[in-house]
């Protein structure tokens, strides 16, 4: 191998050399770079899995990488470049804790501020590629057969690839560096499972089950401390006093991985095991009572708990939208009939997958799952055409329909949704997003199923009120499509907004053609939004604008009264003739205030009438186009 010369740090190497220079580069110190089609990571060299340095030269770099050469560089991995391998961290929590579980290396890089890869010389024979997935990407290591695009590239998304160190990268044995992996890899699956109420009880089982593996109680601190960091977990004391509590205990007084299970899922912690090495025999989950069982012992004392102790309780929600949709919570989103309800959810769930913000609040990556009951595949093959999302957001969004149809592939849902169906299908499953569409139809179509049972308080509770607990239990966000009555408000008993966390009503202006969102409930603030349709060549789209501002729509909406009003103030009217002219009430009357806009630029005059009540005279002479013309003239200016 050629003699490397490594000592060239980012500060100067990312600033300093061209594209060429860095290929050069690599390829004295013994990889081989590989060249992209421009802007992509896609290699352009045919045949680049079998690049091996030693068959590389000038002629090589002089035709794939000339000067001024512009285009994204990469690295051929594995044996082919002297046992180079990349740890990619593919998801937030793996950069957040990738530095402690991790062998500390000099050669890692990133963008956007963030270091998302880290180097490594494997000096024995590097295996194959490993991905550690969990509803999407958590880590990957890879090795030979791959390749990683390499500063200084520039990602599709527009942001520089920077070295966050030089170019010597840590030499390690296959073996370490991918328990170390995997371990990075079951801490951040773990996560996904880490919700408030269990924590505690996970935190012990977790240790007893590393415990009886012969892990160290260092190294169990260091897991569950990665854990708590990753979940952002505030109470990592009382975690961390489960480890220490559990070596006090020994191993006939702690749970273990059975335990986990119950709280976790069986599929989950099965794959848990297998990432960490942990027991050549599977265990047998359906005999858990006799795993568990424990020596007869009295029952005992009730304990009373009191608010100091519940002051030091840490509990912090998570969420699928901050503020407005919270995991372990059952939500109704209700709107009149082909208002736009599924349309808007689905334009929520393109955010999803980018933890991008809407509306001013952080949208997390959550597993979303599409339990249709209304419009069927057809219908649904439509919808999803016609709005325009990524192949990643589509292999995000799960669905399943209750009709079944020529090319549809997935499972027939169940003609009644119930907590035991949900209970068999997302066991072992991280927290989702459950989106039912729609409630009327998932609940109201069995068999036995009470007529007009929406408006039956005892029979919404008995549907609901399990189903509320099941989510809470096992963290999901539950969003139910419902309708709304004729007063806007969500339709049937009472008891349906009390069963639930949470309701939103979507509603649609008819005048401005504006819509609203309103929302209220436990954890959510009162909340209210208001957007429109697109329109592109003055055609209205079926997706929404969802930066529609608040003061747009207060000026649309002032827009569409004004002019109204404008046409009816041809004499002297009473506001209770003028009321009745526009059909709203008082209260939106005083909030649109189109006579204050009018009296600010003297069209009109109020008076005290006789009866008591307010009287408009038109100030301006003339016919109603002087008042069409100022309105005109000042182009609404609010």
């Amino acid at each position: 191998m050629k003699e490397t010369t490594n000592n060239l740090h980012s500060k100067d190497f990312n600033k300093s050399q061209t594209l060429s220079q860095y290929a050069r580069k690599y390829y004295e110190n013994g990889w081989a770079p590989v060249a992209y089609e421009q802007g992509t990571k896609a290699p352009k060299t045919q045949g680049w899995q079998n690049l091996n340095f030693k068959n590389l030269g000038d002629d090589y770099l002089n035709d794939k990488f000339p000067e001024g050469f512009n285009n994204n560089v990469g690295l051929v991995l594995g044996v082919n470049s002297s046992g180079l391998v990349d740890v990619d961290c593919d998801c937030e929590e793996a950069v957040l804790v990738a530095e402690m579980f991790l062998p500390t290396t000099r050669m890692k890089h990133g963008r956007g501020g963030k270091t998302t890869h880290y180097w490594y010389r494997v000096t024995d024979q590097p295996g194959a590629s490993k991905k550690f997935t969990l509803s999407g990407s958590l880590v990957e290591l890879r090795s030979t057969g791959g390749q990683t695009m390499v500063p200084p590239s520039v990602h599709p998304n527009g942001e520089r690839i920077e070295w966050h160190g030089d170019l010597n990268p840590k030499e390690i044995s296959w073996a370490e560096l991918s328990r170390a992996v995997a371990t990075l890899a079951s801490v951040c699956a773990l996560t996904r499972f880490w919700r408030a109420g269990i924590r505690h009880d996970a935190a012990l089982a977790l240790s007893g089950g590393l415990m009886r593996a012969g892990w160290a109680l260092e190294d169990i601190e260091s897991f569950v401390h990665g854990v708590c960091i990753a979940a952002d977990d505030g109470d990592v004391a009382d975690r961390l006093g489960c480890v220490a509590a559990t070596f006090r205990g020994g191993d006939g007084k702690t749970t273990g991985f059975p335990r986990l299970a119950e709280l976790v899922g069986n599929e989950f912690v099965s794959r848990l095991l297998d990432w960490l090495g942990i027991g050549a025999e599977p265990i047998d989950y359906s005999r858990l009572s006799e795993v568990m069982a424990k020596p007869a012992q009295e029952k005992p004392k009730f304990t009373w708990s009191n608010f100091r102790e519940l002051r030091r309780m840490s509990f912090k929600l998570d969420w699928f939208i901050e503020d407005l949709f919270p995991m372990g919570s059952m939500n109704i989103w209700a709107g009149e009939s082909k208002i736009g309800k599924t349309t808007i959810l689905m334009q929520l769930a393109e955010h999803t997958r980018r933890e991008s913000t809407i509306w001013g609040k952080r949208v997390h990556k959550k597993p979303i799952y599409i339990l249709d009951y209304e419009m069927g595949p057809f219908g649904s093959c439509h919808f999803a055409n016609v709005l325009p999302f990524s192949e990643e957001v589509d292999e995000e969004i799960h669905y399943a329909s209750k009709i079944d149809h020529e090319g549809y592939h997935g499972h027939v849902l169940p003609k009644t949704l119930s907590v035991e169906w949900l209970e068999e299908q997302f066991r072992g499953l991280p927290p989702s997003v459950l989106v039912v569409d729609s409630m009327r139809r998932a609940f109201g179509m069995a068999d036995n199923a009470v007529e007009d049972w929406e408006n039956k308080a005892s029979y919404v509770n008995q549907l609901l009120t399990p189903l509320r607990d099941w989510v809470g239990k096992n963290g999901h966000c539950l969003i139910m499509i419902h309708h709304t009555n004729k007063m806007g408000k969500v339709s049937g008993s009472g008891d349906i907004v009390t069963a639930t966390d949470n309701t939103y009503e979507f509603s649609r202006n008819k005048l401005t053609n504006v819509y609203a969102i309103e929302g209220r409930g436990r954890y959510v603030r009162q909340f209210y939004q208001t957007l429109r349709k697109q329109v592109i060549g003055g055609v209205e789209q079926l997706r929404f604008d969802l930066e529609y501002s608040e003061r747009a729509r207060k000026a649309e909406e002032l827009r569409g009264y004004l002019l109204k009003t404008i046409l009816f103030l041809t004499e002297k009217r009473t506001r209770t003739e003028l009321l009745e002219h526009l059909d709203i009430t008082l209260k939106q009357f005083q909030r649109i205030d189109p006579i204050g806009w009018l009296k600010q630029r003297g069209a009109v005059a109020t008076t005290l009438g006789s009866s008591g009540g307010y009287e408009l005279t038109p100030v301006l002479e003339g016919k109603p186009s002087a008042y069409v013309n100022l309105w005109l003239d000042q182009k609404m200016t609010v």
